[in-house]
């Protein structure tokens, strides 16, 4: 810090004004954002916030910032065809006290918030099409931007920054979706409808929250926030929002007549749209409803048909999708083979795009096809893969089902004190499953006590009842030796 304070008294006056307002960013930034959220220093063009597009930096801010390089204050980096320049937290930490002396901290946050939002809000539909590969590894370097921008915005008063919150949080949805940062992703969401103002960025928050909680949350959850995003986006009139608050609370609607009329609405919608991306969102979704109730010739049918609208739409995260739901309702089948072929071609295209939890699933998938082939070992491999994920991504309901699954493994190589003690981990997280697997855990749970003895299947469940899930996931993962 203190031979960071001797450079800095040796800068010009440009130079120092320069120096403390790239202290708004976090993480690295672009020449683009500077000359946009920096504008104002003397000798600069540009006077406020412009487009995120813009080719290059005035050359008297070049100047500037090339100055802050050779004084060793600013450092640069080549990430893939990007330049990207950033300051060491300390040197960053003693631009941020002159900027707050200089009392333009608000000022230039406010600016490095509305330039991010503007980035996002751009972003948000090229993700979901031809160019998103391109958007996502652009979105990727300003990941800790988002953070910075998401948390000053929170941490203000006015509507207006919590609006801006709303719709900063809302346009980075399927970035956090489709990247694996669910988790993080909902944590943000649920910060900022923390605000409770009816505005039109809230509809877009809530039904970001909404998708959220068809992934990884509760049926109960996911149909409070569609309820309330859909009714806001039928004040609005917007009709993408309505097809797609109608889909995810028909995916989780108990009432299947209720339902029906919700994918019918949603369907109707998107023709009118003529959005090949949200019907083939309409068909997946809708195929896992049908495939949960049984229905499975008609899920196949609604996959199939979701393949072909994702492929139309360019779109590779939901054609993975269509494919991994294609493999699982063959599996279901009792097609192995045909299972095999479109999990493994669905899961090329997760990895590609990073999704943790759709590879989480392709995983599963997979591994109930090795343990169909007697290979236990290559089963148990890939439900740990698997369980790691869902971990990682903080979905409770498949870490579950995955704990489950490895005790069928223990159950299968005759591990039958390990088996039942992850059945009594499983059956003290019961009520987070849907009723389908219920169910099924109990049928399970009977079979495995009546094979082994209820005195030692009784004993090793209670011991695994009183574990966490952290602590069950620990034991699964055969981290810990036991309790």
């Amino acid at each position: 810090m203190a031979e960071t304070k001797i450079i800095a008294d040796l800068l010009s006056d440009e130079e120092r004004q320069l120096f403390r307002r790239l202290a708004v960013f976090a993480g690295g930034f672009s020449l683009e954002a500077v000359e946009s959220i920096c504008a104002g220093v003397q000798g600069s063009k540009g006077a406020g916030v412009q487009s995120p597009l813009l080719p290059r930096a005035p050359a008297p801010l070049l100047d500037l910032l090339a100055s802050l390089i050779d004084k060793s204050l600013v450092g640069v980096e080549q990430k893939g065809n990007a330049m990207r320049y950033r300051l060491l937290e300390t040197v960053r930490q003693y631009a941020r006290e002159k900027l707050l002396e200089a009392n333009e901290l608000e000022v230039y946050c406010a600016r490095h918030r509305d330039w991010f939002l503007q980035l996002a809000e751009q972003a948000e539909p090229k993700v979901r099409g031809e160019e998103q590969m391109e958007w996502f590894a652009r979105l990727e370097l300003e990941k800790e931007n988002w953070r910075a921008a998401l948390a000053w915005s929170l941490g203000q008063t006015g509507g207006e920054n919590a609006e801006r919150a709303m719709r900063l949080a809302g346009a980075l949805t399927w970035f956090w979706i489709m990247r694996g940062y669910i988790a993080e992703g909902r944590t943000w969401l649920e910060r900022s409808l923390e605000n409770r103002a009816i505005t039109p960025a809230r509809a877009k928050a809530l039904v970001g929250l909404t998708v959220v909680e068809y992934f990884v949350g509760t049926p109960a959850k996911c149909r409070e926030t569609s309820d309330e995003s859909l009714a806001l986006y039928r004040q609005q009139g917007d009709k993408w929002g309505i097809a797609l608050s109608a889909l995810i609370h028909a995916g989780r609607e108990d009432d299947s007549s209720r339902a029906a009329a919700l994918f019918e609405e949603a369907r109707r919608l998107t023709q009118e749209l003529k959005d090949e991306w949200l019907a083939a969102g309409i068909d997946v979704v809708h195929g896992g409803y049908v495939r949960q109730r049984g229905d499975l010739a008609l899920a196949v049918s609604l996959f199939e048909s979701a393949l072909a609208h994702a492929r139309r739409s360019g779109e590779r995260w939901m054609i993975g999708n269509a494919l991994e739901n294609i493999g699982l309702a063959a599996l279901d089948q009792g097609d192995d083979e045909r299972a095999a072929l479109f999990l493994t071609e669905g899961l090329k295209f997760h990895r590609e795009m990073g999704d943790k939890h759709q590879i989480a699933n392709c995983l599963y998938g997979l591994e109930i096809i090795a343990w169909h082939r007697a290979d236990s070992q290559q089963a148990a491999l890939l439900l740990k893969q698997s369980l790691t994920l869902r971990r990682e991504i903080g979905d409770p309901r498949d870490v579950v089902r995955s704990i489950w699954a490895l005790s069928q493994v223990a159950a299968t190589e005759q591990r039958y004190e390990r088996a039942a003690r992850l059945l009594g981990a499983v059956d003290a997280q019961r009520e987070i499953l849907f009723e389908k697997d219920r169910r099924a855990f109990d049928d399970d749970a009977k079979s495995l006590r009546a094979q082994v003895g209820e005195t030692m299947f009784d004993q090793a469940r209670a011991e695994g009842r009183v574990m966490s899930l952290q602590q069950a996931t620990e034991y699964a993962l055969e981290n810990v030796k036991g309790v």
